[in-house]
């Protein structure tokens, strides 16, 4: 089956993240809302959820990539805070968070660290 556009029932803004002919899926994203929508070629709503910035499981401010959906037909999310695996339902099955990350800065001018921050996630 070929399929070269789907109208998914949705009120808002989605972006396209991820295609997958194999499952069938595409993984929508509402940037207004940072709501996550999975829909299969057919533009059946499988599922749809969005997170807090600071929810336990959430996966902080924004992604830094465009999410996809791996070989489980789960969500992988890669942000700022870690790596995030989520069902279609927003249901947090994994992730890898960074702790204790020491950051510092450095001056090429004075060739050493002027600044050096702690990292708590």
């Amino acid at each position: 089956m070929t399929v070269d556009s789907i109208r998914v029932n949705y009120i808002g803004t989605l972006n396209l993240m991820d295609v997958n002919p194999e499952f069938e899926m595409v993984l929508l994203f509402n940037p207004q809302n940072m709501k996550f929508v999975s829909a299969d070629f057919d533009g059946n709503i499988l599922g749809q959820f969005s997170k807090e910035r600071d929810a336990p499981d959430g996966f902080g401010f924004y992604p830094m990539a465009a999410g996809k959906f791996n070989a489980s037909r789960n969500i992988q999310i890669v942000s700022a805070s870690g790596i995030f695996e989520y069902d279609v339902s927003g249901n947090l099955l994994n992730s890898a968070k960074r702790w204790n990350q020491t950051i510092v800065g450095y001056s090429f001018l004075f060739r050493q660290p002027i600044f050096q921050v702690h990292s708590f996630v």
